[in-house]
Parts: structure tokens; C-alpha cells; sequence
């Protein structure tokens, strides 16, 4: 289910779609089922383990997958430097609220999926989650919607799904975050969204479907609400007494004021509304609860006995088993800005495309198969980089800008860009960019620019990663030039230096270990560059 802003709509299942006058509500996706899920698992620890907090003395380090998922043609992916000052502030959260754990990046993971970022919570987009799901971190999808489309009136912010769930043939457990949220650079969403995922239930629960919303005539909140036929005892304000019954109504906890969803429309932080529980006794929620649903910007803390539920089900909870076991603590190295060497700046460079870019290496940045740490480029026509963006990611510190890893039309002739780097590791993200570089770009594509080149093929394309590539030219001169193939992201996958002799020649290159996807194949000699695009298909 979701943190939301100051106009907020619970929902407890997806299969409700209401609307509320004179607003435009969001809708959670957190199912009552999922929540009761959740709690019972969460009662069900603490009535072994108890409510004090258990320290462990050092931080524990979880690995996260991130999930960054566009349309099939490769639209709507959210930007890698937004997704990484979002996990900075869910760093910050859990430090902050003293809760020795903190998240790291085992997997930044591409996806394109239409049905997965559109529609993830329709059976489709489940089984396109499903078939990307890393078995050994907490997977978070980010896509343009968390729900399924079909709701009226408003999106779904954000939702974790339990690993149990009737009607899908596999178990969920995993986290979806709209590309909205992660816009904002810092958004309680994820950090309320991980609380579910730890076994935390709403501040608010049994009043997830209905907030109560008190009148002059009728300010006493009911003694039970009714759900699918079951009652749930609404929790009293009292924490103590005969009238207490806060360890058992509500979300469990008895350091959680009583709430009925009383954030639900109310635009500050602090409540002074006339609703009572059902003894009658005025109530005062804790609009600060990550867990409730007062606006974004009063959500900062967890309660003592929700830290405790947190370790609780991080320590001692078996189906937690793949975030403690074989996971190493990450590196620590603090991310420095490097230096943009080429090209200069205010250069002009002589194609459109590709264009080369280098910078100087970071300590710290790591690489990685699973781009886990690395550079995120951005280069737009705009200095304030506020539209028209090519965003990237390099594990090292060099790249080509091109056709297959800029969107569509993105390159063009006697155009001024600008660009800039963020470096980030593991766990340490890096919040700076580097200071702007401006380049301008020529008239050439640099498809046949070298002089004197004819009939240059590479077959066959497309190919299978286990054949080799035959490059064949007709040339005026010998020549000798680096190869290099760069794969989607702009990751130099291959670099050979070949001869070409005079006429007609031929080389080969070996592209066994590729993995299927487009790449762009260069030839880099001294008086200038052969492109072609090859297409590995498995």
C-alpha cells in the first residue's frame, strides 16, 4: 500500500474502484487480505521474540533490485540519478529512526515491458515481474503506474504484494513504485512501502476501505467495521485500563495512537479534528507515522515497537533467509566528481553520431555485470536539464552516445548539448553531477566517413552470440583501427586492434559470451569512423 500526499483514497482491494467528489484521489493497492497477511505474520513474531528492539550492534546491509522498467520500444523508464537520491532518502529514514539497517544495490536491472510498466498489478504484468525477479535481494519494480489500470479516478502510488496471493502461480513478495514518486527525490512512499514488506500493517488498519470521517452528530468512531463479513474491533484511544484494547484492535501496536485513516484529506500536520473513539475520547493521531497517511510531508518516523517488528522479521523471519545469507557489506567508499575529458568543453565534434565521451576514473566506482555501481550520463539540449534527456549508465568511464542508446531522433547535426556525470557505488550514491560540459555536433554520420572506404559489410546480422563476425571492406590503403562493439548502455563489450589491407579485406571477430540485444560495431582509425549497427539475437 502507499504513502500518499494531502488528498489520499484507501482502498483494500483493487477490485473497488470509487471515487470521491470534489478531489482526485489516489488509490492504494494493498489488499486486506495482503494486509491480514502481513499482521498475522507480524503477531506471530512478536509473540515469540517480543516488542524490544533488537540490536545487533552494527548496521545489516539488505541488497535491493532495482527494477527499472519501460515500454516495450524502451519509453517511460524513470532516470537513474532520481532512483538513486530516492534510495539516499530511504537510507536516511532508517538511520534517522535508529533502525540498524540499511539498503544497497545488488542488481540495477532494464526492463522492457509494456504490460510490466503500465499494467504490473494485471496478471500479465505479474508473470513479467515474476520472470525478472532476483532471488536474492528485495525486488522493487518502478513503473509509470503500481496498479493495473482499471481504477477510476486515480493511480496507485505504490504497493507491496505478499508472498502469498490467491489466483498466481508463484509466490509475489515485491515491491512496485510509480516513476512519479521517484521524480520527487525523496518520498516516504518506498520507506512505508518497505514497512509493509517487514510486516508492518497501516496505523489506521480496518479503516483502510472507509476512513472514518466524524460529524457534529456522530464524532464517535464505531466499535467494529465489517469486512467480507468478518468484524475488527476499531481501537480505543486509551492505552491503558479496561477500556485499552490497543494490542489487539488496530495495527497491534500500543505505542501507535488510534487513527480511522484520520489523514485521509487532511492537508497539515497537525490534526484537530473533532473525532473520538468509541468510548467517546477525543483522539490525537501521530501525523508522523511513516505508516499512516497524513501528507508526504509530515511522514518521518517509525514507533519503537515498530522498529522492533522491523528487526524482528529482518532477523528472524525464514522467508527473510535470502536478504541475510551471502551478502556482504557493501563498498564505502564516498563518491568524488571526476574530470570530463573529452569532449572538450564548448568543442565541436565532427559527427552526430556516435559521439565519444570520456572522463576520468572514481574510486569507489566498481562496475559490475549488474551495473550495481557505476556512471549515470545525462546529456539534454536544455543547461537546466529540465526536458529533451538522454540518460544513461556506464560501468566504465567512458561512453558512446549513439542511435541504439539515446532515444529516437535524439542526435542531430549542428546541435549544442550538454552533459554531465554522477558517479555512484553500491551503497554510497553520490549526490552531485559534475558541473555542465557543452559540445556541438557536426554534419557527419559517421557511417562510411572514413575516405576511401567502400562496401563495408559485417555479416552475417543479425547473428547468434556463438558465431563469429566477419567485417569486410574495400579500401584505397591499408588500414588499422580498433574494433569495438558497444552494447545498449554504450559499455565498450569489445576493443581489437585489426588491419585492413588494400581492396577488398576481411576480419573476424569472436562475440561468444555477447548477450542477445543491439549493439553498435565501430572501427576507430586515425582519419576517422566506420558504425554499423549488429543485432545478436541468443
Amino acid at each position: 500500500m502507499n504513502k500518499i500526499l494531502s488528498l489520499l483514497f484507501i482502498i483494500a482491494s483493487i477490485s473497488y474502484p470509487l471515487t470521491i467528489s470534489a478531489q482526485t484521489p489516489h488509490v492504494c493497492g494493498l489488499t486486506h487480505d495482503d494486509q491480514e497477511v502481513i499482521y498475522h505474520k507480524m503477531m506471530e513474531l512478536r509473540s515469540r521474540y517480543g516488542d524490544n528492539l533488537q540490536t545487533r550492534g552494527a548496521v545489516a546491509y539488505v541488497p535491493l533490485a532495482l527494477h527499472l522498467t519501460a515500454s516495450t520500444e524502451g519509453f517511460n523508464r524513470v532516470r537513474e540519478a532520481q532512483l538513486l537520491t530516492f534510495i539516499d532518502s530511504l537510507n536516511a529514514t532508517y538511520a534517522r529512526n535508529g533502525i540498524e539497517l540499511q539498503f544497497y544495490i545488488k542488481y540495477m536491472n532494464y526492463v522492457n515491458s509494456t504490460e510490466l510498466n503500465e499494467t504490473p498489478a494485471a496478471l500479465s504484468g505479474y508473470s513479467r515481474a515474476n520472470a525478472q525477479r532476483k532471488a536474492d535481494a528485495m525486488n522493487i519494480y518502478f513503473c509509470t503506474d503500481a496498479g493495473d489500470g482499471s481504477i477510476v479516478g486515480g493511480t496507485t502510488l505504490g504497493v507491496y504484494y505478499t508472498a502469498v496471493r490467491g489466483g498466481l502461480p508463484y509466490s509475489a513478495d515485491w515491491i512496485y513504485i510509480k516513476n512519479s514518486e521517484v521524480a520527487k527525490g525523496a518520498s516516504p512512499t518506498i520507506e512505508h512501502e518497505i514497512g509493509h514488506f517487514f510486516t508492518l500493517p497501516h496505523t489506521f488498519r480496518g479503516f483502510d476501505e472507509t476512513p472514518f470521517k466524524p460529524t457534529a452528530a456522530i464524532p464517535c468512531a464505531p466499535k467494529a467495521v465489517l469486512y467480507s463479513g468478518v468484524s475488527y474491533n476499531t481501537e480505543n484511544y486509551v492505552r491503558t485500563g479496561t477500556d485499552a484494547n490497543c494490542s489487539t484492535a488496530g495495527d497491534g501496536f500500543c505505542d501507535t495512537p488510534a487513527d480511522y485513516n484520520l489523514g485521509f484529506g487532511w492537508t497539515t500536520c497537525n490534526y484537530n479534528g473533532i473525532a473520538k473513539d468509541p468510548t467517546c475520547v477525543a483522539v490525537d493521531p501521530d501525523e508522523s507515522n511513516i505508516m499512516g497517511y497524513f501528507p508526504s510531508s509530515c511522514s518521518k518516523t517509525f514507533s519503537p515497537m515498530q522498529k522492533a517488528a522491523i528487526m524482528n522479521d529482518y532477523t528472524n523471519n525464514v522467508a527473510r533467509l535470502y536478504l541475510r545469507n551471502g551478502n556482504q557489506i557493501p563498498n564505502q567508499t564516498a563518491m568524488t566528481l571526476p574530470t570530463l575529458i573529452a569532449p572538450a568543453n564548448n568543442a565541436t565534434v565532427t559527427s552526430f553520431t556516435p559521439v565519444n565521451l570520456d572522463w576520468s576514473d572514481v574510486a569507489g566506482v566498481t562496475g559490475g555485470a549488474n551495473k550495481e555501481s557505476g556512471y549515470v550520463i545525462e546529456v539534454s539540449t536544455f543547461a537546466t536539464f529540465a526536458s529533451n534527456i538522454a540518460s544513461l549508465v556506464s560501468t566504465t568511464s567512458n561512453v558512446s552516445l549513439n542511435s541504439s542508446n539515446t532515444p529516437a531522433g535524439f542526435l542531430k547535426a549542428n546541435t549544442t548539448y550538454y552533459w554531465r556525470i554522477r558517479p555512484y557505488g553500491t551503497y554510497k550514491m553520490g549526490g552531485n553531477f559534475t558541473s555542465n560540459s557543452i559540445f556541438t555536433t557536426g554534419t557527419a554520420n559517421a557511417v562510411n566517413e572514413i575516405q576511401g572506404i567502400k562496401d563495408f559489410t559485417v555479416s552475417p546480422n543479425p547473428t547468434a552470440a556463438s558465431r563469429s563476425l566477419n567485417i569486410a571492406l574495400t579500401s584505397e590503403k591499408s588500414l588499422s583501427g580498433v574494433v569495438k562493439m558497444y552494447n545498449a548502455t554504450g559499455q565498450v563489450v569489445i576493443n581489437e586492434v585489426k588491419r585492413f589491407d588494400m581492396g577488398y579485406s576481411n576480419q573476424t571477430i569472436d562475440i561468444q559470451g555477447l548477450s542477445k540485444g543491439v549493439y553498435i560495431l565501430t572501427i576507430e582509425a586515425d582519419n576517422g569512423v566506420l558504425n554499423k549497427k549488429v543485432v545478436v539475437t541468443e
